[in-house]
C-alpha cells in the first residue's frame, strides 16, 4: 500500500505563539482522494492549505509529505490576475 500523500497527526497550527487556529488535527490524504474545503470565514481553511503545501509549519512539526510529491497552491488573495486570464482565453470547441 502506498503511503499517504499528506499525513498530519495531532498537530496545532496558527500564526502567533500560543494561539492555534487548528488544534489536535489528524488528516490523511491518499493519492486517489479528492477533497473540498468548505466553511465560514475564519475557520482555518487557508491555514490548512498552507500546512498541506508546506507554507506553514504545524506544531509539533510532522511529516506532511512522506513521498516528496509537489503540492500546488493558489492563494485566494490574487483572484483578479487569474480572472483576467480566464476572460481573455478562447472557449474550447465542442466535440
Amino acid at each position: 500500500m502506498k503511503s499517504p500523500l499528506v499525513r498530519l497527526e495531532k498537530v496545532d497550527a496558527g500564526y502567533s505563539e500560543g494561539h492555534a487556529v487548528l488544534k489536535k488535527l489528524d488528516l490523511y490524504i491518499n493519492h486517489s482522494d479528492r477533497i473540498a474545503l468548505l466553511g465560514a470565514n475564519g475557520n482555518g481553511k487557508s491555514t490548512l492549505v498552507k500546512i498541506i503545501s508546506d507554507r506553514l509549519k504545524p506544531r509539533p512539526a510532522t511529516s506532511t509529505n512522506p513521498d516528496s510529491s509537489k503540492i500546488g497552491y493558489f492563494a485566494h488573495s490574487r483572484p483578479m490576475k487569474w480572472m483576467s486570464i480566464l476572460r481573455r482565453s478562447k472557449p474550447c470547441a465542442r466535440r
